[in-house]
């Protein structure tokens, strides 16, 4: 809790998706930030709110975001949460991913 998830997600993202602040627990659904077309599919069989993707690539990022096209980047809820339902959404997804990265 606190640990700066969301920050490093909105860092990756290039884009200020995750709310951030001082109010614990802040992330209370699973946020996606996705590059390239599709992703919907995947996202939900993950159960990640439709409001709370986000495409990341547009015509107007051109040729750059190319190497990350087909990255679907998700910010979970607290693991450690005083909200125990935020600790579910964690565990069944962290289950669900090919990689994750532990902050």
């Amino acid at each position: 809790t606190g640990s700066g998830k969301s920050s490093l997600f909105n860092a990756v993202s290039g884009l200020e998706i995750a709310e951030v602040g001082v109010r614990r627990p802040t992330t209370s659904e699973p946020i996606a930030c996705v590059w390239g077309e599709g992703g919907d599919d995947l996202l939900d069989w993950l159960e990640v709110p439709k409001s709370r993707r986000t495409w990341r690539e547009s015509a107007l990022d051109g040729d750059d975001e190319e190497p990350l096209r087909g990255l679907i980047l998700i910010d979970l809820p607290d693991h450690d949460s005083t909200a125990y339902a935020h600790r579910e959404v964690s565990d069944r997804l962290i289950d669900m991913v090919d990689v994750v990265f532990w902050v």
